[in-house]
């Protein structure tokens, strides 16, 4: 996306943009070796004088398939190009939240794995403090059932997308039920 806005291919794009992608790996002697492409998010703030249509298959072609190995694209893949629709307005304008106590507070000190930022001071639209509760409600209520003594519980969300992403539970070898065993839990 940077190459295109400074080449000048893309006029439209404006400097801020969000993407996500979701890979199904194998692990190879501890190295996580990508199988499959499994999901695309791409976001990114552009100018009114273009149409939602024409942004989603600009971003597709020239980003997304174009970046993309194909060896690691299928049917199963799930493309989402701006799924909340238009990114008019973005920078401090556009996106609230961005004071407040530190993740890693309300995280057990940085015990479990985090990505950062804050919980408090978000918008409605975040779903940032609702997701990490509940996985440490669902972990802790894993622990607390004897399925594993200890347990850390992944979610992935993506803007404009209600469900996660990717859901992962790892155990640390502390329960004799496999990580697709415990998600059914």
């Amino acid at each position: 996306l940077v190459e295109l806005r400074r080449n000048g291919t893309y006029p439209f794009d404006v400097p801020e943009s969000k993407s996500q992608v979701k890979c199904k790996y194998v692990i190879d002697q501890a190295a996580a070796i990508p199988q499959l492409v499994l999901t695309v998010v791409v976001s990114t703030q552009h100018t009114n004088d273009i149409t939602l249509e024409e942004l989603r298959t600009q971003v597709m072609q020239r980003v997304v398939l174009e970046v993309r190995p194909k060896h690691l694209r299928d049917e199963q893949t799930s493309n989402y190009i701006y799924p909340c629709g238009i990114f008019g307005n973005g920078g401090p304008k556009g996106d609230a939240g961005l004071t407040g106590r530190k993740i890693s507070v309300d995280t057990y000190g940085g015990w479990g794995a985090l990505g950062g930022g804050d919980f408090s001071g978000k918008d409605p639209t975040k779903v940032a403090r609702s997701a990490a509760y509940a996985a440490s409600w669902v972990a802790k209520s894993l622990v607390a059932a004897n399925l594993c003594r200890r347990c850390l519980l992944q979610l992935s969300y993506a803007i404009g997308i209600s469900e996660p992403l990717s859901i992962s539970v790892i155990s640390y070898g502390t329960s004799d039920k496999s990580s697709k065993e415990l998600l059914k839990f």
